[in-house]
């Protein structure tokens, strides 16, 4: 159960800091005060990267079998709720294959350059001048 344990902080830490990172340029860039879009969009990149990465959720249904597997406890019990929470998103996400996640890697760089001169261009007119380029 600790190896699990230690599976599902270290997921829980990765996608929090993911997630802290492409906020704070999201603020940033929405609020014009950066114009670090590149930024941004290599930030929401990781996230999504992240989440679809299908050898994730090939180990999360790893630990939760050998955790249904095992004496049930109320730690257990926590553990595989949280596990099976990610599950429910990676599941969502996952990508399956290289040709998938390059699809989606492509789909969020046409994104990006379809927003950013929108973003750049309200910057412009609203006089406010970015602050960093992060």
């Amino acid at each position: 159960m600790n190896h699990a344990r230690a599976f599902f902080d270290e997921l829980n830490r990765h996608y929090l800091d993911l997630l802290r990172d492409e906020g704070t340029l999201y603020w940033s860039t929405h609020t014009g005060q950066s114009d670090a879009h590149d930024a941004l969009a290599a930030a929401s990149l990781k996230r999504k990267m992240f989440a679809g990465d299908a050898s994730r959720l090939v180990q999360v249904r790893e630990h939760l079998a050998r955790l249904n597997a095992a004496e049930a406890s109320p730690a257990r019990d926590t553990l595989i709720g949280g596990l099976r929470g990610w599950l429910k998103v990676l599941e969502a996400n996952a990508t399956g294959s290289e040709r998938a996640a390059t699809l989606l890697s492509e789909l969020l760089e046409q994104d990006r350059a379809n927003s950013t001169p929108r973003l750049r261009s309200f910057t412009a007119h609203s006089g406010l001048q970015p602050t960093t380029n992060r």
